[in-house]
């Protein structure tokens, strides 16, 4: 039997449950430093964990709810008094409508297969003039960089469950294309054996940062409302500098390969 995501994650936040750990990345300490200057309001934790972020985002005075397709890790939220839901997004659309001010996506999108159906979904959720604070690691930190030149692939040098990788400019690009538009990028660099990260300007974090930190905000809604129309523009754009045309039109879905 094919084993599931949230079967992995299941099993990760059990071993984290029984062995009493405590996960405070510092990509959440940046968060956190800058919820602390915003105005309250709804907040919403995709991939919420065990709710150590939702915790510290209450605390501050924020109403929060989280999603996760681990049911093991919405229980421990729930123990908590925490607001969440077991949804597995990369087959289920969110399912709110324009009710959060802040959406919070650390370390999810390069779980997903259908990125833009993602970010159309996330778009949907926030109230206009929203902020998406959205982390995933960088394809292009220059200690990946050193391995790539060694022979090492993106997915040997991740997390296996992995499938997305993501540069920069690429991560900026799909954010415009569905309906965001950059306010901050909280770059800061990370070292190989080098336990505190520093703040660098944000031109360096393409090549400086390990991850990358991005305050976005919603100002238009998304163009596209998943992969599909982008493999079709591809494949068509492929077709015309062959001089060729489709004899018919292939399915789009990604889950059909």
């Amino acid at each position: 039997m094919k084993q599931q995501p949230s079967d992995w994650f299941n099993g990760r936040y059990k071993r984290i449950d029984e062995g009493n750990i405590l996960l405070f990345p510092m990509r959440y300490e940046v968060i956190l430093n800058e919820l602390r200057h915003l105005e309250k309001g709804r907040l919403l934790d995709i991939g919420c964990g065990e709710g150590v972020l939702l915790e510290n985002a209450k605390s501050l005075g924020f109403d929060v709810t989280g999603v996760d397709c681990s049911e093991r890790a919405v229980e421990m939220c729930r123990k908590k008094n925490l607001n969440a839901i077991c949804l597995d997004i990369e087959s289920h659309k969110l399912p709110f409508n324009e009710e959060f001010d802040i959406v919070i996506a650390a370390e999810i999108i390069e779980h997903l297969y259908d990125y833009y159906r993602f970010l159309a979904s996330v778009n949907n959720c926030l109230r206009q003039n929203g902020l998406l604070f959205l982390t995933t690691p960088n394809f292009a930190w220059f200690v990946r960089r050193v391995y790539y030149l060694l022979g090492k692939t993106p997915t040997q040098m991740q997390d296996l469950t992995h499938v997305r990788f993501f540069s920069l400019s690429y991560l900026l690009r799909i954010c415009r294309d569905q309906g965001f538009k950059l306010e901050r990028n909280l770059a800061y660099a990370s070292f190989p054996f080098i336990r505190n990260s520093f703040k660098v300007p944000s031109f360096l974090s393409s090549l400086l940062s390990a991850i990358f930190v991005l305050v976005l905000r919603k100002d238009d809604k998304p163009k596209y409302s998943d992969l599909a129309p982008i493999f079709e523009e591809r494949d068509k754009a492929w077709l015309k500098r062959e001089g060729r045309v489709l004899s018919e039109k292939p399915s789009y879905n990604i889950f059909d390969y």
